[in-house]
């Protein structure tokens, strides 16, 4: 890590933070707002700020953590960044400028976009002066939380209107790397003096250092980053060209070794670590389909009242209403794992006719299969069965049979008569 140089400054409040936010230019604030990144994959990609010492340029890459084999994404020498995370609302990292040639001393934010290394100035604010910010992560609310080294001031940042949220001091000092865990939004990271983990809650303040002491890490600056399910990552400093990266057991506070790669010199890594997951749909169940109506099949007729449980069956005799009955519907599912109930019993009731139950089963919203069966019992052997398809219809009329006209024979033509032979 850089040395830094301890800028005393007045202490502003939370309120005043709030209010510089609102300076923020409004071109600025419309350029926050609608963007999202064109080519946003929410990944295990690990994202690395590299500013080696001596060099005025901070490259972009990727870095895999059990080979150590990095890939370039950009280089600028406008910009020299750090603090950055991987927001997952809009697939952009966010990082802050510290120095460079901006043409001022006062730290800026930005915001970098992940394929190319692009870069859009949104610009100072005056609770980033006077300190140089060196960690940085997305929560899953995607506010950017951000930390110094020695001061450990941190602010937390709702990135759609550059407001400052919520700010404090951490109580231990040089804590040199941290990242939002995905499984709990709170944020681990490395206390570089102490060697060892810690845990920091920014929306109540709590902070916790774990008692193991990481010996084989040792007191060096590292950068941390985590997986979506929850694997953390230090990535260490062991020599002026090398970094080593490390496993990090959030059970037993430990750090297992695995492998070393480029030097970052100040550096950050950031992942997308909240999958920006839209919840899937709950579907809504269906309205049980609409048995209620008339139905007719020929001469009968079945009309099904609006309550779904009045029925009513007859014949057309004419102008009249024969055989009529009275019964009751029960809807149901056929294989109960259905949104709809299709299908349908009806048991009438009549002293002077036989039992009678009919099966019926909507096919769509104007036809329905209908099954009777007639006995002292559904099971009787002697049932006299009918199926039969009946359809949706505004009043159940009297269908006149067909009745065939029968037409007069022909009658036969005369035989032609043998024409005379004169004698």
């Amino acid at each position: 890590m850089t040395k830094f140089l301890l800028v005393a400054l007045m202490t502003l409040g939370l309120t005043e933070f709030a209010s510089a936010a609102h300076r923020l230019p409004p071109s600025i604030a419309q350029l926050l707002k609608p963007q999202r990144a064109a080519t946003f994959t929410c990944d295990n990609t690990i994202y690395v700020s590299s500013h080696p010492y001596g060099n005025q340029t901070t490259d972009l890459l990727t870095l895999a953590p059990y080979t150590g084999r990095s890939q370039q994404i950009s280089r600028n020498e406008a910009y020299g960044y750090d603090a950055i995370g991987f927001n997952h609302t809009d697939g952009y990292l966010y990082g802050i400028s510290n120095y460079g040639n901006l043409g001022d001393d006062n730290p800026h934010l930005i915001r970098i976009n992940p394929a190319n290394g692009d870069i859009l100035d949104l610009g100072p604010n005056p609770a980033l002066d006077g300190e140089e910010w060196i960690i940085g992560t997305i929560m899953k609310d995607g506010t950017y939380v951000i930390g110094t080294f020695a001061t450990m001031k941190w602010l937390r940042i709702d990135l759609t209107n550059y407001a400052i949220v919520d700010s404090g001091t951490l109580p231990r000092p040089f804590v040199t790397a941290w990242a939002a865990n995905p499984i709990d939004n709170m944020v681990y990271g490395y206390e570089t003096m102490d060697q060892k983990l810690i845990r920091f809650n920014p929306y109540t303040n709590v902070f916790e250092e774990f008692p193991n002491e990481l010996t084989n890490v040792g007191q060096y600056p590292c950068s941390t980053a985590f997986y979506q399910d929850g694997t953390m990552f230090l990535y260490c400093k062991d020599g002026d060209t090398t970094n080593s990266m490390y496993r990090v057991d959030l059970l037993t506070h430990t750090a297992v070794s695995l492998t070393s790669g480029l030097g970052l010199g100040a550096g950050d890594m950031a992942t997308c670590a909240f999958p920006n997951v839209e919840p899937t749909p709950v579907p809504e169940p269906e309205p049980d389909p609409d048995f209620s109506g008339k139905w007719q099949n020929h001469k009968h007729c079945i009309e099904i009242a609006k309550d779904l449980k009045s029925v009513e069956y007859y014949d057309k005799c004419g102008p009249l209403e024969c055989k009529k009955r009275r019964g009751i519907l029960k809807t149901y599912s056929f294989d109960g794992s259905e949104n709809t109930n299709e299908r349908g019993l009806i048991t009438y009731n009549n002293r002077l006719l036989k039992e009678k139950m009919q099966e019926v089963h909507l096919l769509d919203s104007r036809r329905m299969r209908v099954m009777d069966f007639e006995s002292v019992s559904a099971r009787y052997p002697l049932n006299d069965w009918d199926r039969d398809v009946y359809h949706k219809v505004r009043e159940c009329k009297w269908k006149m049979p067909h009745i065939p006209i029968p037409h007069p024979k022909p009658k036969p033509k005369p035989k032609p008569q043998p024409t005379p032979t004169p004698g």
